[in-house]
C-alpha cells in the first residue's frame, strides 16, 4: 500500500513590499496617550495642556483624560493608543480618552455615540482595547468590537463583537460575548449583530481610509471599499472577503493605520490557512 499526501502553501498578494508598506504603525509621542490618525468633520478636543477651542486634526497627540466631542451625525475620529490599539468614534459623539498609554488598555468612555475598537494587530495582552458606556464595559485582545450609547438612554447601550470575543462587564458580573453577537443593557438579551450595524461600520471605516489618501477618490471606488469592508466585517473568516478588502487597500494606496494593519494581518493568516491544502491519502493496492 502507498500513501501519498501533498501540502501546498501559496503566498498571496506579496503584501508588505516596498511599493505598498502596511507594516509600520503610527507613533504616539512620549508622554502622550494616543495620536489622531484621521478626522472627518469637526471634533472638539478638551484636556490638560490643550489650548482652548482646539479641533482634532491628523497627528494631534492626546493626553489621558481628553474629552472628544462632535456635534454632527457625520463626524468621526480615528485614533491609535500608545499600546497599539485603535478606536473609531462616529456620529454625534461625546467621549473621554481615559487610559491609553503604552501600558494601558486603550480605554475610552463613551457618554454618547458609537465607538469601534480594534486591538493591536501585533497581539499580546499589552495590546488590549477597552470601551465603557452606560452601565456596560468591554475589553478584549485579538478582536474587533464596539459600543453604542444613545443620547439620554443609558439602558439602551449595546456592546457588539465583530470578530473574536470580548469580556463584557456590568456591575460585578461579566460574560464572554462571541463574534457576530451583541448585548443589550436594557434586556440583557444577546442577539445577532444586524446588517445595519455592519453597514454603518463599513461606511465609517471606508470614510476614515479615504480621508487619509490625500487625493480625490471617485465615488465608485469608495463604494467598492465600503462593500469590501461590509463583507469582511459580516464574514470575518471568509478568505475571499478578506482578500478583496486587502486588494482595495493596495489599489487605493491606503496609508497604514493600526486598523488596516489588523485587516492585512488577518488576511494573511486566513488565506495562508485556506491555501494549505491537505490532500486525502491515496490508498493503492
Amino acid at each position: 500500500m502507498k500513501t501519498a499526501a501533498v501540502v501546498m502553501l501559496v503566498t498571496l498578494l506579496g503584501l508588505g513590499g516596498s511599493a505598498w508598506p502596511q507594516d509600520g504603525q503610527p507613533v504616539v509621542p512620549a508622554g502622550f496617550a494616543a495620536v489622531v490618525v484621521s478626522v472627518v468633520g469637526v471634533v472638539d478636543v478638551r484636556g490638560a495642556g490643550i489650548p482652548p477651542k482646539t479641533r482634532a486634526s491628523a497627528a494631534l497627540a492626546l493626553p489621558n483624560v481628553t474629552l472628544l466631542r462632535a456635534a454632527s451625525d457625520d463626524a468621526q475620529l480615528t485614533l491609535t493608543c500608545g499600546n497599539g490599539g485603535s478606536q473609531l468614534l462616529s456620529g454625534r459623539f461625546n467621549a473621554v480618552l481615559n487610559r491609553a498609554g503604552a501600558n494601558s488598555a486603550c480605554d475610552i468612555r463613551v457618554n454618547v455615540g458609537s465607538a469601534f475598537a480594534v486591538s493591536n494587530p501585533d497581539g499580546g495582552d499589552a495590546g488590549k482595547a477597552s470601551l465603557e458606556g452606560g452601565p456596560l464595559a468591554a475589553i478584549s485582545t485579538h478582536t474587533q468590537f464596539g459600543i453604542s450609547v444613545p443620547a439620554g438612554d443609558a439602558n439602551g447601550t449595546e456592546v457588539f463583537v465583530v470578530e473574536g470575543d470580548a469580556n463584557v462587564m456590568r456591575g460585578g458580573t461579566s460574560m464572554t460575548l462571541a463574534g457576530g453577537k451583541q448585548y443589550l443593557a436594557r434586556t440583557g438579551a444577546v442577539s445577532n449583530v444586524p446588517a445595519s450595524r455592519y453597514t454603518a461600520l463599513a461606511t465609517s471605516l471606508a470614510r476614515s481610509d479615504i480621508a487619509r489618501v490625500g487625493g480625490a477618490v471617485n465615488p465608485a471606488a469608495q463604494q467598492a471599499l465600503q462593500t469590501s469592508y461590509y463583507n469582511a466585517l459580516s464574514k470575518p473568516d471568509d478568505a475571499a472577503a478578506r482578500r478583496a478588502l486587502t486588494e482595495q487597500y493596495q489599489m487605493l494606496r491606503i496609508p497604514p493605520s493600526q486598523i488596516t494593519r489588523y485587516n492585512v494581518q488577518r488576511e494573511r493568516t486566513i488565506n495562508r490557512a485556506a491555501t494549505q491544502v491537505q490532500l486525502q491519502p491515496n490508498v493503492q493496492p
